[in-house]
């Protein structure tokens, strides 16, 4: 609704009063006002949220990269490594079932290498007797049978050769 008073026009608001541009505050009235006010005060919470939430998140990421160094040099072949486990929370579970993994692996490679170690050991001495039974038989047998039982002693000495020299480059490895 128009009122006309004298020679101006007032503009009345549906509560009946007058209603008044606000007043020139500026060139920077613009940013402030709605909708860009909006945007602003949503810009401004999104910075502090990015501020107060850094260093959380590097926190977080310190300990993820720190798992993440362990496991590749477990990868490579160290199995003696361990992951500091900190925190009671994901990341500090998952490091602790890291290392009760790695010392069951480590455990098992050992308890493996020791076993070719011994195992090859333990047939040395089998094929020692034999050996020495079959020198001692003199000619009785025929010398073919005693040439077999000669190949097939060597054949498993070989064996045994080849997995004492696999046990030694293992251990040298470790």
């Amino acid at each position: 609704a128009q009122v006309v008073v004298g020679a101006e026009v007032e503009r009345r608001t549906d509560r009946g009063g007058p209603h008044r541009p606000p007043p020139n505050l500026g060139p920077w009235w613009f940013w402030v006002k709605p909708p860009f006010g909006f945007l602003w005060m949503l810009g401004l919470i999104g910075v502090v949220v990015i501020v107060g939430v850094f260093p959380i998140i590097r926190r977080l990421m310190g300990r993820l990269e720190r798992l993440r160094n362990g496991v590749k040099q477990f990868g490579d072949g160290d199995l003696s490594v361990r992951v500091d486990v900190r925190g009671n929370d994901e990341v500090g579970e998952l490091a602790h079932q890291f290392n009760a993994a790695a010392a069951r692996i480590e455990t098992l490679v050992q308890s493996h290498k020791s076993l070719l170690a011994n195992s090859s050991h333990e047939l040395r001495s089998p094929l020692t007797r034999i050996r020495m039974g079959v020198e001692l038989m003199g000619d009785k047998p025929s010398p073919t049978f005693k040439q077999e039982i000669r190949r097939n002693i060597a054949e498993l000495d070989q064996l045994v050769d080849e997995i004492l020299l696999a046990s030694r480059l293992d251990a040298r490895e470790a």
